[in-house]
């Protein structure tokens, strides 16, 4: 059984083109969405991570000239409207459409610092923000804040809300969160599944 399973996987594998992707300067992140959309549709994967180099792979660390954020930003998501698009087209191995079990989530290490500097651009920022769309997130609304130097408030975890009384939304938080989105439970120990409600 164990044979039959990797001979039809590699069969399956075979039917990709793994290959890159480039649509003129830049990375085709839709093209490599699709991809990872195709090997969730083919129960190849539950897990996919795609880098965004920005606007003709000119990156994102702007320490020079902010305006180049603009351009990285409005390429970023005419690709991410375009996999939206295309997700709502697939179907999981579930039989339901994709779009009811697949979360997005973008991301950065860092964000950037609120002042311009002397280059007219912006340094590294303690501070970031992360988006997350699809399965199980309950759209319009904001989790955390800033102050008026941009630093980061503390959050009631309970609500989202921001309160002196909270703590500091961290990166423990976001990887407990998508943990729960997976149908585990951040506190039980590795590979322990939630008990699903009946």
């Amino acid at each position: 059984a164990v044979l039959d399973q990797h001979e039809l996987l590699q069969a399956m594998i075979g039917d990709l083109d793994l290959s890159v992707t480039d649509q003129g300067c830049e990375r085709d992140i839709a093209a490599d969405c699709a991809l990872a959309f195709d090997c969730f549709e083919m129960d190849l994967s539950r897990c996919a991570m795609l880098r965004s180099e920005g606007w003709c792979s000119e990156g994102w660390d702007t320490h020079q000239d902010i305006d180049a954020q603009s351009l990285n930003f409005e390429e970023l998501f005419a690709y991410l409207l375009q996999a939206m698009e295309d997700l709502d087209t697939r179907t999981a191995p579930s039989g339901e459409p994709l779009a009811e079990s697949l979360t997005i989530v973008l991301f950065s290490e860092m964000g950037r610092s609120p002042q311009l500097n002397v280059q007219g651009g912006k340094d590294h920022w303690t501070f970031t923000s992360a988006l997350l769309i699809g399965a199980g997130i309950q759209g319009g609304q904001v989790v955390g804040g800033v102050d008026d130097q941009s630093r980061g408030l503390n959050i009631d975890l309970a609500t989202g809300e921001t309160t002196d009384s909270g703590v500091p939304l961290l990166a423990d938080h976001l990887g407990a969160t998508l943990l729960q989105l997976g149908g585990l439970d951040p506190e039980c120990g590795a590979g322990e599944e939630r008990e699903q409600d009946p």
